[in-house]
Formats: C-alpha cells, structure tokens, sequence
C-alpha cells in the first residue's frame, strides 16, 4: 500500500526519533517532533496502520513503537534520494589520507582505510583489496630468501607496491633471480597477472626457455594461484566497537557476530554482494545474505582504479545507525580512496 505524505512523515519522524534516542517512541512524541497539526489520538491510529502494514512493531502493549527492517528501508531509501556528503565528514576522511599519501605499500593503505571507515563511524570498518590478477604491473622483481624462498615484488601502475612469498623446490641463486627479472620485465610489463598467465602459457608453447620455465612454477601452479589471487583478502578495524553498542548486551549474540568476523571469507563474500552495484548501497537487517549478522546493518560502496571498479568497502553496524553519516563517510572513504589510488 502506497503512503500518503502524512504518513510518509509521521513514518520517517517516528524511525529518527528511535535511532537517536533508542527508546520506543509514543504518538505524543511523534506529534511534537512533527509540524502536523494532528492530535495524538489521531496520530496514534496512524501509526497502528503502520503497524499493521509491516512498518512497525511494539515492543509491549504500553509501550511505543520502534522500527521493523520495513520502517528502516523506508527511512533509508528516503534518505538516500536527499542525502549531501557532510562538510564535516569529507574533512575528517581526507585529513587521514593527508597522513598517509606517502605510504605505498598496499597492506597499509588498505588496513588504514578499513581503520578510517571505523573511526570516523565508530562501528566497524571494512575493505576487501582487489583481486591481485585485475591489477596491471609495471615491475616485477624476485628476491632470494631462503634456500627455496623467492621473494616476488609486484609494483603496480599507480606506483603501489605489494609482495608475495613464493615456495619453490627450484634451488636458485640471486644471480639467477636477476635475469628471471630482467626477462620478467621484458616480456610481461604492462600486464596483469591474469595477463601474464596467459602470456606464459602461450611463449612456453613455442620455446621452453629456462626463465619461462621458472615463470611456469612461479605463475601457474596451483599453490601459486593461492598465493596470487588471495580470495579472503580483507582488512577489518574496530570489530570490538561492537561491545559498546547500545542494544548488543546479549553475550551469546555478541559471541555468534565475532565469530562471523573471525571468518574472513564470509565478509568477503557479503561485500562482493555489492561489487556489482553504483554508488553506496544499505543492507538492512535481514537483507543480509548472512543471517548471523541479521540484526546490523551494512553500508558499502566501491571503489575505483581510473573508472574500474576493483574493489568494496562499507561499515557494518547497529540496525539503530546513524544512517545519514554512515552513509557519508562510506562515499567520501570510497571517492578518496578511487583518487588516491589513481592518481
């Protein structure tokens, strides 16, 4: 059933009371919050249709009413048609990526972006890197480690750099880590990873040189794939914030919701839920395609390298957020970080 403007307004007052204040709200409330020139007796039958309708609930028969997962889609979705980023939200994110535009190394972007999404929101934070193979690589260098450790450097276009340990039973010298790279450079510059693999595949097939062989063991094996293209690569801050927030006082929920954190490729898979989506997305209670976290509520948005979309952040918190700021430090973080990482 569609609402009238009436109830449109009695609705989204009635949510925003709740989220500040945590406090079942009663139609005398709604009456003074609102410029309706309505009694609370009249109030009061509206917001029994709203119950009715799937848009509230109430607690006890005395008490006010809070939010359904309905009544919070219709606040956000309200929300989102007349949202403007915070001046103040804008400036508190890019203060932090000020401190940091010097610091190159992909793990640490990363972790303190996921640190920024939880600060600035003060729930938890999240970031899911980008697969390593959609990355184009303008350098490559091996390093010895260890007698069968190579140490492989990836430095990207956009000048960050990322590293992986590789396992090898081939017993190389420096030496010839130094012409693997030489011809690695050569041959596979400018590429991605996935690229590169393709690459391999097809110069191996014309000529069995030595380093092609080596960049066979390196590439292409399926330890080397793991190790390439990391699935459960997230970056997670602030997950105990969870313990401070109002409404989360039962132990053996709090204790179900960390566990669901402590697995890190179920996050993963819930934030390339949106990789697929424009701009910043809400998931509210059960539209969480993970049913322990039914009782929060995700913000996301995607984030860009020069107008392709490589990987997802958001906040998970409270179904009883602050929306409006969540929503706006999850675009600034998201647009800040598309700029940082392209520049």
């Amino acid at each position: 059933m569609d609402l009238n403007q009436r109830t449109k307004q009695i609705l989204f007052s009635l949510v925003h009371s709740y989220i500040n204040t945590g406090e079942p709200v009663a139609s005398r409330t709604v009456v003074k919050k609102t410029d309706l020139k309505l009694s609370p007796a009249t109030v009061r039958n509206i917001l029994a249709d709203l119950d009715e309708m799937g848009y509230l609930t109430q607690p006890h028969a005395s008490a006010g009413r809070i939010p359904t997962d309905t009544g919070y889609r219709f606040y956000v979705n309200h929300l989102m048609e007349n949202i403007r980023l915070s001046s103040e939200v804008i400036d508190q994110v890019a203060s932090h990526y000020v401190s940091i535009k010097q610091k190159k190394e992909l793990d640490t972007l990363f972790q303190e972006t996921s640190q920024i999404l939880s600060e600035a929101s003060q729930y938890i934070g999240l970031v899911v890197a980008p697969k390593l193979t959609h990355v184009t690589y303008n350098h490559m260098e091996f390093i010895r480690l260890a007698e069968h450790g190579i140490l492989l450097i990836l430095v990207s276009q956009s000048g960050f750099v990322h590293s992986r340990l590789i396992s090898t039973d081939m017993d190389l010298s420096q030496d010839d880590l130094n012409e693997l790279t030489s011809y690695a450079n050569e041959e596979l510059c400018g590429l991605t990873l996935e690229q590169v693999r393709e690459r391999i595949v097809r110069k191996m097939a014309a000529d069995m040189h030595l380093y092609q062989g080596l960049l066979k063991k390196i590439f292409l094996t399926d330890e080397s794939s793991e190790l390439l293209e990391p699935q459960g690569q997230i970056y997670l801050e602030g997950t105990y914030n969870i313990l401070d927030l109002p409404g989360f006082s039962d132990l053996k929920r709090i204790k179900r919701i960390l566990q669901a954190f402590e697995r890190k490729s179920m996050l993963v898979q819930l934030l390339d839920w949106s990789m697929d989506s424009e701009g910043v997305m809400v998931y509210i209670g059960s539209e969480n395609p993970l049913r322990i976290l039914e009782d929060c509520s995700l913000v996301t948005a995607n984030y860009k390298y020069k107008d392709k979309v490589v990987g997802t952040l958001g906040v998970i918190g409270p179904k009883r957020m602050d929306y409006s700021k969540v929503i706006s430090v999850v675009d600034c973080t998201s647009q800040l970080l598309s700029q940082f990482i392209s520049c």
